[in-house]
């Protein structure tokens, strides 16, 4: 998923279910901070499921379900929406007023993480993907590895956490995590675009069908 995909699917579940705002969590919640940091790397963003919640603590947005896992709007698109609640994921305490807000071109606020804060919330998760998640982060320099221990023990039980955090800190490949992700997601396939990735010297693997853009950048 790419920034643009992102926001096509915020302003889906805009016009579906009247809201103006929401929460995104879950890993695709890192797109709107390449605003400010960059490109974050392939593996990170090969999901293709957005986490959305309503703009509000204890409200669920059930309409989504309607662009969610299995839908036309799937079908049609290659992603889909996961309609989800503000008490999903373990976060470390403190998180909400560290959101940031961030707005589509057609003015619909988007909340989501601060990266520590997600990448936290992942490792308490402890799935070989969060861990994969963290570890590209790691490797890419975009989270500060004393701020991430922080962020980790503001758990509410930081104890797995830790342990995951650990296993993220040993993983020194990006290119190894990238091709395990392509294995998750069934990927991994001669079938896709091919074509040299500009300034580098690697196919992409990711597109398949090439439009003049690689979502992959080895």
């Amino acid at each position: 998923m790419n920034l643009e995909e992102f926001e096509h699917a915020i302003r889906a579940a805009a016009a579906i279910s009247g809201h103006r705002s929401f929460l995104v969590i879950g890993s695709q919640s890192i797109l709107p901070w390449t605003t400010i940091h960059g490109d974050v790397p392939p593996s990170v963003a090969m999901s293709n499921e957005v986490d959305i919640a309503a703009p509000e603590q204890g409200d669920h947005v059930d309409e989504l379900e309607a662009i969610g896992r299995g839908s036309d709007f799937e079908e049609r698109f290659g992603f889909y929406v996961d309609p989800v609640d503000w008490d999903t994921g373990d976060f470390p305490s403190g998180w909400t007023d560290r959101l940031l807000t961030w707005t589509t071109s057609d003015d619909l606020a988007v909340m989501v993480p601060e990266p520590h804060d997600l990448a936290a919330a992942k490792l308490s998760a402890s799935r070989t993907q969060d861990i994969d998640f963290v570890a590209a982060l790691l490797l890419a320099q975009w989270l500060d590895v004393e701020t991430l221990h922080d962020r980790v023990r503001l758990l509410a039980d930081p104890t797995a956490a830790l342990a995951s955090l650990a296993l993220a800190e040993g993983r020194t490949s990006e290119d190894d995590i990238l091709l395990e992700a392509m294995a998750r997601f069934g990927i991994a396939s001669p079938g896709r675009c091919g074509k040299t990735v500009a300034g580098t010297q690697r196919p992409c693997v990711l597109e398949p069908l090439h439009s003049g853009r690689c979502r992959s950048s080895l």
